[in-house]
Protein backbone atom coordinates (compact mmCIF):
# COMPACT_ATOMS: atom_id res chain seq x y z
CA UNK A 1 0.00 0.00 0.00
CA UNK A 2 1.11 3.24 -0.95
CA UNK A 3 0.07 5.95 1.78
CA UNK A 4 -1.41 5.90 5.46
CA UNK A 5 -3.81 9.03 5.96
CA UNK A 6 -3.32 9.03 10.01
CA UNK A 7 -6.31 11.45 11.76
CA UNK A 8 -6.58 11.43 15.64
CA UNK A 9 -10.43 13.18 16.94
CA UNK A 10 -11.01 14.04 20.01
CA UNK A 11 -14.38 15.49 20.23
CA UNK A 12 -13.96 16.52 16.81
CA UNK A 13 -18.15 16.03 15.78
CA UNK A 14 -18.32 19.33 14.45
CA UNK A 15 -16.26 19.97 11.40
CA UNK A 16 -15.57 15.84 11.21
CA UNK A 17 -17.60 15.41 8.23
CA UNK A 18 -15.91 17.48 6.25
CA UNK A 19 -12.36 16.42 7.42
CA UNK A 20 -13.18 13.20 6.19
CA UNK A 21 -14.91 13.63 3.21
CA UNK A 22 -11.81 15.71 1.88
CA UNK A 23 -9.67 12.51 2.25
CA UNK A 24 -12.13 9.79 0.66
CA UNK A 25 -12.61 12.15 -2.29
CA UNK A 26 -9.14 12.77 -3.27
CA UNK A 27 -8.18 11.75 -7.04
CA UNK A 28 -5.50 9.51 -5.49
CA UNK A 29 -7.19 6.22 -4.47
CA UNK A 30 -4.85 4.23 -2.94
CA UNK A 31 -4.39 4.50 0.60
CA UNK A 32 -5.86 3.40 4.08
CA UNK A 33 -7.41 6.01 6.32
CA UNK A 34 -6.73 5.58 9.97
CA UNK A 35 -9.03 7.63 12.09
CA UNK A 36 -7.85 7.17 16.15
CA UNK A 37 -10.46 8.14 18.41
CA UNK A 38 -8.63 9.42 21.56
CA UNK A 39 -11.39 9.43 24.08
CA UNK A 40 -14.21 11.69 22.54
CA UNK A 41 -17.46 12.06 24.74
CA UNK A 42 -19.43 13.75 21.52
CA UNK A 43 -21.00 12.35 18.67
CA UNK A 44 -17.52 11.73 17.12
CA UNK A 45 -17.83 8.28 16.68
CA UNK A 46 -20.96 7.97 15.81
CA UNK A 47 -20.05 10.15 12.51
CA UNK A 48 -17.62 7.76 11.55
CA UNK A 49 -19.10 4.33 11.89
CA UNK A 50 -21.47 6.13 9.66
CA UNK A 51 -18.56 5.55 6.65
CA UNK A 52 -18.97 2.17 4.66
CA UNK A 53 -15.85 2.64 3.04
CA UNK A 54 -13.42 0.12 3.20
CA UNK A 55 -10.35 2.21 3.15
CA UNK A 56 -11.31 3.46 6.66
CA UNK A 57 -9.45 2.07 9.70
CA UNK A 58 -11.23 2.78 12.80
CA UNK A 59 -9.29 2.52 16.08
CA UNK A 60 -10.92 3.75 19.44
CA UNK A 61 -8.79 4.04 22.32
CA UNK A 62 -8.68 6.09 26.02
CA UNK A 63 -7.93 8.96 26.19
CA UNK A 64 -4.19 9.91 26.28
CA UNK A 65 -3.43 12.53 24.20
CA UNK A 66 -2.21 13.68 20.84
CA UNK A 67 1.09 11.82 20.75
CA UNK A 68 0.14 8.93 22.47
CA UNK A 69 -3.23 8.41 20.03
CA UNK A 70 -1.05 9.16 16.51
CA UNK A 71 1.57 6.28 18.05
CA UNK A 72 -1.30 4.42 17.80
CA UNK A 73 -1.86 4.66 14.39
CA UNK A 74 1.71 4.99 13.56
CA UNK A 75 2.67 1.79 14.20
CA UNK A 76 -0.08 -0.38 12.97
CA UNK A 77 0.45 1.58 9.58
CA UNK A 78 0.92 -0.38 6.36
CA UNK A 79 1.51 2.20 3.97
CA UNK A 80 4.63 3.75 2.37
CA UNK A 81 3.91 6.92 3.58
CA UNK A 82 1.95 8.43 5.90
CA UNK A 83 -0.09 11.54 5.31
CA UNK A 84 -1.08 13.68 8.51
CA UNK A 85 -4.83 15.13 8.59
CA UNK A 86 -6.29 16.96 11.64
CA UNK A 87 -10.05 16.47 11.79
CA UNK A 88 -11.07 20.32 11.96
CA UNK A 89 -9.04 20.97 8.62
CA UNK A 90 -9.64 20.04 5.02
CA UNK A 91 -7.44 18.87 2.41
CA UNK A 92 -7.74 20.22 -1.25
CA UNK A 93 -8.41 17.03 -3.69
CA UNK A 94 -5.35 16.61 -4.92
CA UNK A 95 -2.75 16.68 -2.35
CA UNK A 96 -2.41 13.08 -1.58
CA UNK A 97 -1.04 12.93 -5.55
CA UNK A 98 1.03 15.68 -5.49
CA UNK A 99 2.99 14.76 -2.41
CA UNK A 100 2.97 10.76 -3.39
CA UNK A 101 4.48 12.05 -6.91
CA UNK A 102 7.05 14.40 -5.46
CA UNK A 103 8.15 11.61 -2.50
CA UNK A 104 8.77 9.10 -5.12
CA UNK A 105 10.77 11.65 -7.30
CA UNK A 106 12.86 12.61 -4.74
CA UNK A 107 14.07 9.55 -2.81
CA UNK A 108 16.36 12.25 -0.53
CA UNK A 109 13.43 13.39 1.18
CA UNK A 110 12.18 12.11 4.53
CA UNK A 111 9.40 14.58 4.77
CA UNK A 112 7.42 16.68 2.63
CA UNK A 113 4.72 19.29 3.53
CA UNK A 114 2.69 22.25 1.77
CA UNK A 115 1.58 25.27 1.84
CA UNK A 116 -1.91 25.72 3.86
CA UNK A 117 -4.70 28.81 3.61
CA UNK A 118 -5.85 29.87 6.56
CA UNK A 119 -9.40 29.84 7.04
CA UNK A 120 -12.10 31.19 9.98
CA UNK A 121 -13.81 28.85 11.79
CA UNK A 122 -17.11 29.14 9.91
CA UNK A 123 -14.80 28.38 6.87
CA UNK A 124 -14.46 32.16 5.65
CA UNK A 125 -10.62 31.78 3.93
CA UNK A 126 -8.36 34.39 5.01
CA UNK A 127 -4.86 33.82 3.05
CA UNK A 128 -2.77 31.77 2.07
CA UNK A 129 0.79 30.73 3.44
CA UNK A 130 3.65 28.48 2.68
CA UNK A 131 7.22 27.64 3.55
CA UNK A 132 9.76 29.10 0.95
CA UNK A 133 12.66 27.83 2.84
CA UNK A 134 15.16 25.46 1.00
CA UNK A 135 16.21 22.04 2.40
CA UNK A 136 19.55 23.23 3.51
CA UNK A 137 17.56 26.09 4.84
CA UNK A 138 15.34 23.99 6.98
CA UNK A 139 18.48 22.19 8.38
CA UNK A 140 19.67 25.36 9.56
CA UNK A 141 16.75 26.50 11.27
CA UNK A 142 15.36 23.63 12.95
CA UNK A 143 15.78 24.28 16.20
CA UNK A 144 14.19 28.08 15.98
CA UNK A 145 11.34 27.14 13.98
CA UNK A 146 8.55 24.01 13.05
CA UNK A 147 9.51 23.83 8.93
CA UNK A 148 6.45 21.97 8.23
CA UNK A 149 2.68 22.77 8.91
CA UNK A 150 1.89 19.53 10.99
CA UNK A 151 -1.58 18.79 9.25
CA UNK A 152 0.27 18.96 6.12
CA UNK A 153 2.94 16.42 6.20
CA UNK A 154 3.90 13.45 4.19
CA UNK A 155 6.77 11.45 5.54
CA UNK A 156 7.94 7.93 4.92
CA UNK A 157 6.37 5.63 7.23
CA UNK A 158 9.80 3.81 8.32
CA UNK A 159 11.71 7.27 9.09
CA UNK A 160 9.10 8.28 11.45
CA UNK A 161 9.08 4.58 13.23
CA UNK A 162 12.97 4.48 13.27
CA UNK A 163 12.44 7.58 15.39
CA UNK A 164 10.18 6.36 17.91
CA UNK A 165 6.88 8.25 16.66
CA UNK A 166 5.87 11.06 18.83
CA UNK A 167 7.41 11.94 22.31
CA UNK A 168 4.69 10.86 24.62
CA UNK A 169 6.44 12.78 27.48
CA UNK A 170 5.34 15.79 25.89
CA UNK A 171 1.72 14.96 24.47
CA UNK A 172 0.37 18.08 22.39
CA UNK A 173 2.97 20.99 22.47
CA UNK A 174 5.58 20.47 19.63
CA UNK A 175 5.54 16.78 18.74
CA UNK A 176 5.55 17.21 15.24
CA UNK A 177 8.92 19.80 15.41
CA UNK A 178 11.17 16.94 17.80
CA UNK A 179 10.21 14.51 15.13
CA UNK A 180 10.89 16.53 12.54
CA UNK A 181 14.22 17.05 13.96
CA UNK A 182 14.84 13.86 14.68
CA UNK A 183 13.87 12.81 11.25
CA UNK A 184 16.93 15.05 9.63
CA UNK A 185 19.32 11.98 10.55
CA UNK A 186 17.76 10.05 7.75
CA UNK A 187 17.33 13.00 5.01
CA UNK A 188 15.90 16.34 3.95
CA UNK A 189 12.47 18.29 4.38
CA UNK A 190 11.00 20.38 2.41
CA UNK A 191 7.35 21.97 1.01
CA UNK A 192 5.83 22.19 -1.63
CA UNK A 193 5.03 25.88 -3.00
CA UNK A 194 1.24 25.34 -2.85
CA UNK A 195 -1.77 25.39 -0.99
CA UNK A 196 -2.75 21.90 0.25
CA UNK A 197 -4.72 22.16 2.93
CA UNK A 198 -7.05 24.63 4.57
CA UNK A 199 -6.72 25.30 8.33
CA UNK A 200 -9.07 26.10 10.62
CA UNK A 201 -8.19 28.76 13.07
CA UNK A 202 -11.23 28.24 16.09
CA UNK A 203 -10.78 29.93 19.61
CA UNK A 204 -9.73 27.42 21.06
CA UNK A 205 -6.28 27.51 19.40
CA UNK A 206 -5.20 30.25 19.89
CA UNK A 207 -3.87 31.22 23.51
CA UNK A 208 -3.40 33.94 25.77
CA UNK A 209 -0.17 32.57 27.57
CA UNK A 210 1.90 35.97 26.02
CA UNK A 211 3.71 36.96 29.16
CA UNK A 212 4.60 33.00 29.18
CA UNK A 213 6.10 32.57 26.40
CA UNK A 214 9.56 33.20 26.35
CA UNK A 215 9.77 30.61 29.54
CA UNK A 216 7.99 28.08 26.64
CA UNK A 217 10.24 28.84 24.09
CA UNK A 218 13.12 27.76 26.25
CA UNK A 219 11.47 24.71 27.43
CA UNK A 220 11.21 23.82 23.55
CA UNK A 221 14.74 24.63 22.60
CA UNK A 222 16.09 22.05 25.40
CA UNK A 223 13.50 19.52 24.39
CA UNK A 224 15.36 19.87 20.41
CA UNK A 225 18.63 19.62 21.82
CA UNK A 226 18.06 16.70 24.09
CA UNK A 227 15.73 14.93 21.92
CA UNK A 228 14.20 14.60 25.42
CA UNK A 229 12.41 16.73 28.30
CA UNK A 230 13.24 16.48 32.18
CA UNK A 231 10.22 16.26 34.68
CA UNK A 232 10.50 19.60 35.93
CA UNK A 233 10.20 21.19 32.10
CA UNK A 234 7.22 18.51 31.69
CA UNK A 235 5.50 19.72 34.92
CA UNK A 236 6.03 23.50 33.89
CA UNK A 237 4.80 23.15 30.56
CA UNK A 238 1.20 21.87 32.09
CA UNK A 239 1.82 25.20 34.18
CA UNK A 240 1.67 27.60 31.34
CA UNK A 241 -0.55 25.79 29.69
CA UNK A 242 -3.21 26.19 32.96
CA UNK A 243 -2.29 29.45 33.42
CA UNK A 244 -4.32 30.68 30.32
CA UNK A 245 -7.43 32.85 30.87
CA UNK A 246 -10.55 30.62 30.64
CA UNK A 247 -12.96 33.57 30.65
CA UNK A 248 -15.21 33.14 27.63
CA UNK A 249 -15.20 36.53 26.90
CA UNK A 250 -11.69 37.07 27.39
CA UNK A 251 -10.85 34.31 25.06
CA UNK A 252 -13.52 35.80 22.04
CA UNK A 253 -11.82 38.70 22.13
CA UNK A 254 -8.02 37.34 21.72
CA UNK A 255 -9.61 34.92 18.68
CA UNK A 256 -10.98 38.19 16.76
CA UNK A 257 -8.25 40.12 17.78
CA UNK A 258 -6.12 37.51 16.10
CA UNK A 259 -8.38 37.21 12.94
CA UNK A 260 -8.34 41.12 12.70
CA UNK A 261 -4.83 41.65 12.57
CA UNK A 262 -4.73 38.50 9.58
CA UNK A 263 -7.25 40.68 7.83
CA UNK A 264 -5.37 43.42 8.06
CA UNK A 265 -1.99 42.59 7.51
CA UNK A 266 -1.75 39.31 5.58
CA UNK A 267 -4.87 40.10 3.40
CA UNK A 268 -5.51 44.08 3.35
CA UNK A 269 -9.26 43.44 3.90
CA UNK A 270 -9.73 46.00 5.94
CA UNK A 271 -14.19 45.68 6.30
CA UNK A 272 -13.36 42.32 7.83
CA UNK A 273 -10.59 43.11 9.92
CA UNK A 274 -12.58 45.75 11.30
CA UNK A 275 -15.39 43.77 12.16
CA UNK A 276 -13.37 41.43 14.16
CA UNK A 277 -11.79 44.39 15.76
CA UNK A 278 -14.83 45.55 16.68
CA UNK A 279 -16.11 42.27 18.18
CA UNK A 280 -12.97 42.28 20.13
CA UNK A 281 -13.08 45.39 21.97
CA UNK A 282 -16.78 44.33 22.53
CA UNK A 283 -15.29 41.52 24.72
CA UNK A 284 -12.62 42.84 25.99
CA UNK A 285 -11.78 46.57 25.62
CA UNK A 286 -7.40 47.23 24.93
CA UNK A 287 -6.04 50.76 23.74
CA UNK A 288 -3.93 48.32 21.14
CA UNK A 289 -6.65 46.90 19.75
CA UNK A 290 -8.48 50.34 19.73
CA UNK A 291 -5.25 51.89 18.19
CA UNK A 292 -5.44 48.70 15.33
CA UNK A 293 -9.35 49.35 14.80
CA UNK A 294 -7.96 53.17 13.55
CA UNK A 295 -5.63 51.82 11.22
CA UNK A 296 -8.38 50.10 9.61
CA UNK A 297 -9.15 53.88 8.36
CA UNK A 298 -6.18 54.21 6.93
CA UNK A 299 -5.67 53.98 3.11
CA UNK A 300 -4.68 50.19 1.82
CA UNK A 301 -1.30 51.96 0.59
CA UNK A 302 -0.46 53.18 4.27
CA UNK A 303 -1.41 49.88 5.45
CA UNK A 304 0.90 48.23 3.29
CA UNK A 305 4.08 50.05 4.01
CA UNK A 306 3.63 50.56 7.97
CA UNK A 307 3.14 46.49 8.07
CA UNK A 308 6.35 46.41 5.73
CA UNK A 309 8.33 48.71 8.30
CA UNK A 310 7.24 47.04 11.24
CA UNK A 311 7.76 43.61 9.88
CA UNK A 312 11.69 44.72 8.77
CA UNK A 313 12.27 46.32 12.57
CA UNK A 314 11.11 43.07 14.03
CA UNK A 315 13.54 41.06 11.78
CA UNK A 316 16.34 42.94 12.24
Amino acid sequence: MDISVLMSVYNGERHLREAIDSILNQTFKDFEFIIVNDGSTDSSEKIIQEYQDDRIRYIKRENGGLSAALNTGLFVAKGKYIARMDADDFSVPDRLEKQFDYMEKNPNLVALGGGITYMEEEGDLIFSYVNTMSPDQIRENILQMCPIAHPTVFYRTDVAQKCGGYYEKIKQYFEDHLLFKKMLKYGDLYSLQEPLLHYRLVSTSITSNKEFMSEYLAIRQRTLVNESISDEDRDRLFEIKKHGNTNLNFKKSKYHLYLGKLYLWKNVNKKKSRKNLRISLKNHFKLATLALYMVTFLPSFIVVNLYNYVDKRRTK
